[in-house]
């Protein structure tokens, strides 16, 4: 899916993009709009949207370098390309069309999680990596925790005045996804024991929706407690030999990676699926 066939036909698009497309930033996220098939939207309505989107997410992020997002309306998608742009932009598609904001919304923020995740370290054109699905349920988690967290503030602090309508339709949005039957562990069941019946199935394919959409939930509920530690998955994946690891030892080296006032929240993940080794770690953490 992220072909380098695939990405030479978008440099298309940026070395034929109209010169009047736009940048907007947000705390060092210029984002800018290609020219495309939008639908009855144009490209300033939908930067601004990206803008509020990227503002709930990237406040978590102040110390991150500056970073260039080029958007463009996709066929397929959506999805970052791991190979970037002829300035180093990350490449972003979405399929979402017309002035389905939540639509943007959505797709959107988990795009910019494998961003902020350090998606491409340890990885390859062709995917695969055995622990790639985790990264997948971190960006749902974050695609419906920025849905919640753009609801409240477009209740009060819309873009557009006319904008603020819409905040319901956000909420909506993102209860119905974190309400879907599939989402919830099956009746008795632990995350532990989820992921010892699942292991196999998404360390094959990470793109299992319905599966990681359970461990993605789990998670939201982790993130909406304690917000703060969103600053926490910059130091996912920075080890690049960890990506073919065990789960354990992936989830290990992201504690290890992590600051201190992170590894706690870490733990708590770990104890999701291995509760006898994240007790170890709690334990070292605080001595």
């Amino acid at each position: 899916m992220r072909s380098f066939l695939f990405f030479v036909g978008v440099l298309g698009i940026f070395f034929s993009a109209p010169a009047a497309a736009r940048t907007s930033s947000v705390q060092g996220a210029a984002i800018q709009v290609t020219e495309g098939d939008w639908g009855n939207t144009n490209t300033g309505d939908i930067e601004t949207l990206l803008h509020s989107v990227a503002s709930e997410l990237w406040r978590f992020f102040p110390e991150r370098a500056p970073t260039k997002l080029v958007v463009i309306a996709g066929e397929k998608g959506p999805f970052t390309l791991y190979q970037k742009g002829p300035k180093g932009e990350y490449v972003i598609l979405l399929s979402a069309r017309n002035r389905r904001w939540a639509q943007y919304a959505y797709q959107f923020s988990h795009e910019l999680c494998h961003v902020l995740s350090n998606f491409g370290h340890g990885q390859t054109n062709n995917g695969g990596k055995p622990n790639q699905w985790f990264e997948e349920a971190v960006c749902e988690a974050a695609a419906v925790f920025t849905l919640r967290s753009m609801a409240s503030t477009w209740a009060s602090n819309p873009p557009f005045p006319d904008w603020k309508d819409y905040a319901p339709v956000l909420r909506e949005y993102a209860e119905q996804l974190s309400g879907e039957a599939h989402r919830r562990l099956p009746y008795g069941m632990s995350a532990s024991a989820w992921y010892a019946t699942n292991r196999q199935a998404v360390s094959e394919n990470p793109y299992l929706r319905e599966k990681n959409e359970v461990c993605a939930n789990l998670l939201l509920s982790l993130f909406e407690r304690n917000p703060e530690h969103w600053t926490a998955i910059a130091y996912l994946n920075l080890d690049p030999t960890a990506a073919a690891a065990a789960f354990a030892e992936y989830l290990e080296s992201w504690h290890r990676a992590a600051p201190a006032k992170h590894q706690v929240f870490i733990a708590e993940v770990i104890a999701l699926f291995a509760p006898k080794r994240s007790e170890e770690l709690r334990t070292a953490s605080v001595k």
